[in-house]
This record gives C-alpha cells, structure tokens and sequence, in this order.
C-alpha cells in the first residue's frame, strides 16, 4: 500500500451538474400532472413551484443525485433502445404488413403503372440559351 492520500474527485463541470439536476425533473413532473387529475393528494401549484427549487438543489448539491442520475440515464437508454425499437416494430406489424399483404393478395401495386395512366407532361424543347427568361 502507498501512503499517498486519496485522489480528490475533479469538480463537476456546470454542464455535467445541468445534467443531474434535470435528471431530478421528471419524477416532480408526474407528481404535478397526478396532483392536476386528483391522484395525488397535493395543489398542483405547489408542485410546480417546486421544479425551480428542486433544479437549485440539484445544481448545488448534484453529488448526493449521482447515483439517482445513473439509473435515470440507464432509463433513459432502454427506453430509447429498446422500447422504440419494440413500438415500431409492432407498429409496423400492426399497421404496414397488413396493407401490403392485402394489396399483393388483390395483385395490386403502386410502383408499378400502366403506360397510359401517367401525369407526365411532355415539355416543349428549349429554346436559345441566350434567351433563357
């Protein structure tokens, strides 16, 4: 073992401390929008009063929120992996599959048209180019 003191931890950057204490937002959040529709037993005015002191703290003591911020950002992960993932899969399952299973079973296709049904217009030649206007 050396006799060297431990290693002070390097001070929080004001971005990484922003960060800590906006990971502490969302839950004050769902407690305003439960008080709002009667769930909870607090005024929703309180609750909303108390997002600007619950960012002081955060922003001042972020080193007790560390741990907190961690598994929110875990959340945060899953949700944006996996979970979206999940969500347009069924939904492409749900919504996608069904139309083109049904336009190949009526043998119909909208990439292919016949030659007569098209809106091309043909353009007349251009003209000089010295006279493009």
């Amino acid at each position: 073992m050396s006799n060297l003191p431990p290693r002070a931890a390097a001070p929080l950057t004001f971005k990484e401390r922003f960060q800590i204490a906006a990971s502490l937002l969302p839950p004050f959040a769902l407690v305003w929008m439960a008080s709002r529709q009667g769930w909870v037993p607090l005024p929703p005015r309180l609750c909303l009063a108390a997002l600007p002191l619950v960012l002081a703290i955060g922003l001042l003591v972020p080193q007790a929120f560390t741990g907190w911020h961690r598994v929110f950002t875990r959340g945060q992960r899953w949700l944006g992996g996996y979970l979206l993932a999940g969500l347009l899969g069924l939904a492409f399952i749900a919504g996608i599959l069904p139309v083109g299973l049904w336009l190949r079973f009526r043998r119909r296709s909208f990439l292919s048209s016949p030659p007569g049904d098209s809106y091309w217009v043909p353009a007349a030649p251009p003209g000089s180019l010295r006279d493009q206007f």
